[in-house]
């Protein structure tokens, strides 16, 4: 309801429309620990998390098509793949990156294998 009122009103809610995505995602998904780790940071300005790193060169932001890998090598992932477009990145000290853990082609339903939460 407040995006609709904002676009109503004859302004652009896309920047707020990305923070929900962003911040919202590390809200509901992230681990306890990343959520001490950078929440309280972010509340007072010394990290900005604002960078979003949907789209792909072949794929565009069709998220269901992506291709980008993470692969779990011990306690970390390693990423393979390419992003482009990527929002907010020069303003940004994290990024939330969609990746997939499991290959797509490899999926009995197509939005799956996405991690929502991860050690970083």
């Amino acid at each position: 309801m407040i995006l609709e009122e904002i676009n109503a009103s004859g302004c652009t809610a896309s920047q707020c429309h990305a923070q929900m995505y962003i911040m919202g995602t590390l809200l509901r998904h992230g681990s306890e620990e990343q959520k001490q780790r950078y929440l309280p940071r972010i509340g007072v300005r010394e990290l900005r998390l604002q960078a979003f790193g949907v789209t792909e060169p072949t794929t565009g932001s069709d998220t269901t098509k992506i291709k980008t890998r993470a692969v779990r090598d011990g306690d970390h992932y390693v990423v393979h793949g390419q992003k482009v477009w990527t929002s907010r990145a020069l303003y940004s000290d994290l990024m939330l990156l969609l990746v997939r853990t499991t290959p797509r082609i490899r999926l009995s339903k197509r939005p799956t294998g996405f991690p929502f939460s991860s050690s970083t």
